[in-house]
């Protein structure tokens, strides 16, 4: 969940707006919140919420990792332009 694409998606102007919190509440009532973890950019190490899709989301493997191919839920495909995805993230803490 990238608060960037969630901040600018709204036109918020900054990010103590309200509405980015709402937004972030109303796509974690969509998936189920055990797969809510909090993780780093491969890339650049910035930290963000992201959605995983159950326990076979998970591996030390980034080869095997990178060819699964993983379908996004119905729920959330209207969602591409808050979302950032799908890519491999570092596990940092459980939501």
């Amino acid at each position: 969940m990238d608060i960037d694409k969630i901040q600018q998606f709204i036109g918020a102007v900054d990010r103590k707006d309200g509405r980015i919190d709402a937004m972030l509440r109303l796509i974690m009532e969509l998936v189920d919140m055990d797969w809510i973890v909090t993780g780093e950019r491969l890339s650049d190490g910035s930290s963000l919420g992201v959605i995983t899709f159950g326990k076979e989301s998970f591996s030390h493997d980034l080869d095997a990792l990178r060819e699964k191919e993983v379908p996004i839920p119905k729920c959330l495909q209207g969602l591409s332009e808050v979302l950032e995805g799908p890519e491999i993230y570092k596990l940092t803490s459980w939501c």
